[in-house]
């Protein structure tokens, strides 16, 4: 089976463990409003997500790519304080826990740990390298290495699973790990472009890894 030597699963955050619908719901409502009064110009929530799809799907960061699209000037916050864990997300990680070390590699602003513990999912994460912590970004493979370097784990023994296919799976894959696609929001909306962008595997939601390991 392609997932017999593994030790460790690498997580991605955002709309990988953590459910940023709401966050981001609220700030292109914000956006719209902030347009609408400063600039007297009106967008639809329609128009903006939609935009925001297309800039996932050509591998660029969905809102400031949709910002750019639109000649946007944006100056609206975006409001961590909504996001949450996918109802799964707990139950998922307790029953991997059980049969491989789990850690994260994500691109988060200082105080990811500290959230990923209030949100009850830090108990079952041994490992965490976040960008901002660091001083390097996915896909820069310098953060991947580093994960596996901490975990003291080769890049065969160990799988990426997240929702872009540009941030998580290109670069993982590169190195010799195993990689999952998961196909939740804005990652529904990217197809690989060449074959060094194809998941080994790839799922709808967190509950389907559950199948393959």
């Amino acid at each position: 089976m392609i997932f017999d030597t593994i030790k460790w699963l690498f997580f991605d955050v955002g709309y990988t463990l953590i459910d940023e619908s709401a966050s981001h719901e609220k700030r292109i409502n914000d956006c719209i409003e902030y347009q609408r009064k400063h600039y007297g110009k009106v967008f639809t929530y329609e128009q903006i997500y939609e935009e925001m799809c297309r800039a996932s799907a050509e591998y660029r960061e969905q809102f400031y790519g949709a910002m750019e699209r639109l000649g946007i000037r944006d100056r609206t916050p975006y409001p961590k304080e909504l996001e949450k864990p996918y109802p799964d997300a707990e139950y998922v990680l307790k029953e991997l826990r059980k049969k491989y070390s789990i850690g994260i590699i994500a691109n988060q602003s200082a105080g990811g740990k500290t959230r990923l513990n209030i949100f009850g999912l830090g108990k079952y994460i041994s490992n965490y390298i976040l960008s901002a912590e660091n001083g390097i970004e996915k896909p820069n493979p310098e953060i991947f290495k580093l994960a596996l370097a901490q975990a003291n784990c080769k890049p065969e023994n160990a799988v990426m699973i997240g929702d872009r296919l540009d941030n998580d799976i290109y670069t993982a894959k590169k190195l010799g790990m195993k990689t999952v696609h998961i196909k939740q929001s804005f990652g529904a909306c990217q197809t690989p472009k060449s074959d060094n962008y194809k998941a080994d595997v790839t799922v709808n939601n967190l509950t389907d890894l559950l199948k393959y390991f």
